[in-house]
């Protein structure tokens, strides 16, 4: 009987427990979902104040399905306005990248508006400058003429001068005005007689036989009437007047003044040959250019046809009195020629040639005349490279073009971009942090301005830090130095949860590199804080690398605590 009585209180007392135990789970169900509602709602409400909408939207959505969910509440307008906060930051995005890229565009045609004036005002300062070596007048040619002592007109225009008729001589520019304005100038004769020296008198200018100041007037078919010139050591023979300015000589002509021998008769002979510039020789004398007409007594005569740079045509003529008012072809002077074969390392370079444009490098030139010939390698945002190449006979001279890239035109996104040899472009420095995480920093620096980006992994905690901003270079002569700054967001696994906690916290930092002469060309050195108002975490680095040709700057990075 006892054994039965044990048995009955022991079944009542492990149902009793059992009774306790599911009040217990209940209570505590009931418990948390009563606290389903507000928990699911703050936890929205921070990631709504941390702009993480899509977060919100999810936590919101979580709320509105808590079963202790008051009857009265505002989840549908928190989601409406997560909504809207979302797409208004979408947007405002839009806009930036929008603003961004009119500006970038404005700066653009402002830099160009720009090259377009200074390449339009040096086109008119040396177009100014041309003009007055050249005293401003385009010369067409120079007559000759005999005149008394009071300047009128013994001789006719073109008609032969004579020794003995000569008491002055009047030289009459022909020209062009180059400007739209009447222009004062300066011009230098100088007379050269027969014996190749210069004619001068007590009151010449070194050098020359006179100067004069003129008036150049607008226009074509102008004329300029120079001062004259007496002398009673005019003799037979070939003279040749040139005009300079600016020490630079810009007309040259020459005359012949004859000797009258009445008591010989003469015949009157026309000289001509198909070269317009050539210059006619007879014996050994200048006669004129070609189609000029000639007094010769009979005899017989050694004719050349003569240019500079070309082989004389010879002709030997015999005159007598029945060939007077004849007409004698002469043959032209042959060119004396050589090749020219120019290149460029650059593609589509211009070439011009004596100042004519030629197409694109590389170009063959066949039969160019010897002597000296100017040729200009033109490229846009290249230097031109201007050369002066002698040609020889029956030889190929080879020219190659020296193009060097203009490297600095005004304007903000040249200083930005343009290129420093004197440095490194890329940066990879291992990197330590004093919160026991260690990492890498890699930077990219042009010029003035890079970019950066850097990982850091806690080895206590095993948190992810991720930065990235932007790098001002301040100095690159001499010692390279560089100011980071950026934002830094670190990502923590929280102790009893697999839940993430984060924070942003600001990166600024420095760099300083130099170049030694030992194995390794570049050494870096960084360091910097990520910090908030709340906390404040060092970080130091150090790099070093090697110059590979070929391959620009290459970094091999080392890490030192």
């Amino acid at each position: 009987m006892k054994i039965i009585f044990a048995n009955q209180n022991c079944k009542k007392s492990i149902r009793i427990a059992l009774i306790a135990t599911i009040a217990l789970f209940c209570f505590i169900g009931q418990a948390e979902a009563q606290d389903c509602y507000n928990k699911n709602r703050s936890n929205g409400v921070a990631a709504m104040q941390k702009k993480d909408y899509d977060k919100a939207i999810k936590l919101f959505e979580l709320a509105n399905d808590c079963p202790d969910k008051p009857d009265s509440n505002d989840l549908d307008a928190k989601i409406k306005e997560c909504k809207r906060l979302k797409n208004q930051a979408i947007q405002d995005k839009k806009d930036a990248e929008k603003k961004k890229q009119e500006e970038k565009e404005a700066r653009i045609r402002e830099e160009e508006e720009a090259r377009i004036r200074e390449e339009q005002e040096r086109q008119a300062q040396e177009h100014e400058q041309d003009m007055a070596r050249k005293a401003y007048m385009e010369i067409s040619g120079i007559d000759f003429y005999n005149v008394s002592f009071d300047g009128t007109n013994i001789s006719k225009q073109g008609e032969q001068l004579y020794v003995q008729d000569m008491k002055a001589l009047k030289a009459v520019i022909n020209y062009d005005g180059m400007d739209n304005i009447t222009r004062k100038t300066t011009l230098y004769c100088k007379l050269i007689g027969p014996d190749n020296q210069t004619v001068t008198d007590k009151n010449s200018r070194g050098g020359y036989s006179w100067q004069q100041d003129v008036n150049v007037e607008p226009g074509e078919g102008n004329q300029l009437f120079l001062n004259s010139w007496s002398s009673t050591a005019f003799r037979k023979g070939a003279y040749r007047l040139e005009i300079y300015s600016y020490e630079k000589r810009i007309y040259s002509n020459q005359f012949y003044i004859d000797e009258k021998i009445p008591e010989v008769q003469t015949a009157k002979l026309t000289l001509r040959s198909s070269d317009n510039n050539a210059d006619i020789h007879i014996d050994g004398d200048w006669r004129g250019k070609n189609g000029c007409t000639v007094d010769l007594e009979p005899g017989t005569y050694k004719i050349e046809c003569c240019r500079e740079k070309h082989r004389p045509s010879k002709k030997t003529i015999t005159v007598t009195l029945d060939v007077n008012g004849q007409t004698i072809t002469l043959d032209p002077p042959t060119p004396i020629t050589g090749n020219l074969h120019v290149e460029s390392p650059k593609k589509n370079t211009q070439v011009y040639l004596d100042g004519d444009p030629q197409g694109v490098a590389p170009r063959d030139f066949t039969g160019l005349l010897i002597g000296e010939h100017k040729v200009v390698f033109t490229k846009d945002k290249f230097y031109n490279d201007v050369r002066t190449i002698t040609i020889t006979e029956n030889k190929t001279a080879n020219l190659t073009a020296n193009m060097y890239r203009i490297k600095h035109t005004p304007g903000i996104l040249t200083w930005i971009w343009s290129e420093t040899n004197a440095f490194a472009y890329y940066f990879l420095s291992p990197i330590y942090a004093f919160d026991g995480s260690i990492g890498g920093n890699f930077t990219y620096c042009k010029r003035h301005i890079g970019l950066y980006g850097q990982y850091l992994y806690g080895l206590d905690d095993k948190h992810n830090s991720y930065s990235g901003g932007a790098v001002l270079r301040l100095t690159y002569s001499g010692v390279d130095l560089q100011m980071l700054g950026g934002v830094a967001y670190n990502a923590y696994k929280t102790t009893y949860s697999s839940d993430t906690d984060s924070q942003i916290l600001a990166n600024v930092g420095l760099r300083i590199g130099w170049k030694s002469r030992s194995k390794f060309s570049w050494w870096d050195i960084m360091g910097g804080y990520m910090l908030n108002k709340d906390q404040k975490i060092p970080y130091v680095g150090v790099g070093l690398g090697t110059s590979l040709v070929g391959l620009g700057i290459f970094y091999l990075s080392a890490y030192l605590q």
